[in-house]
């Protein structure tokens, strides 16, 4: 999966809970697809509605749901950031699975989350595949 700058994003798991306490973990731990998130802050066992509108997190969003519709969430340290990479986001972010979305007259999309588990931001990995 790709962040915002088109590359693989490594992630490592660092809690697994559900809201009963009981574990809950996503399947592929790895690499997975990054929504930056400018001016909200995620945490595991929520759901969150969330407007998307910039090009490439449609595309997470839309290849999210090729892969279990999970996708890592992490937000900016600026919001106006347009591309933020690594440097940009903070370390610890979550894990989560694209439970609906619907595209708005304006082109955005908005786009139901749930979160899964706590996260650490590893590394970004090249990728081309949306050139």
């Amino acid at each position: 999966m790709f962040d915002n700058n088109n590359t693989k994003t490594s992630v490592s798991f660092v809690t697994q809970i559900d809201g009963n306490g009981e574990q809950m973990r996503a399947e592929n731990e790895g690499l997975m697809g990054v929504l930056a998130m400018r001016d909200n802050l995620f945490f595991p066992a929520t759901i969150n509605p969330v407007i998307v509108g910039r090009k490439t997190s449609l595309k997470v969003i839309r290849e999210a749901e090729k892969h279990d519709n999970l996708i890592a969430v992490f937000a900016q340290k600026d919001p106006s950031t347009e591309f933020p990479g690594q440097d940009d986001l903070y370390p610890f972010g979550i894990t989560a699975k694209v439970i609906h979305q619907m595209r708005m007259p304006d082109g955005t999309y908005n786009v139901l989350l749930q979160g899964m588990n706590r996260v650490h931001l590893e590394s970004m990995v090249p990728e081309t595949l949306y050139d």
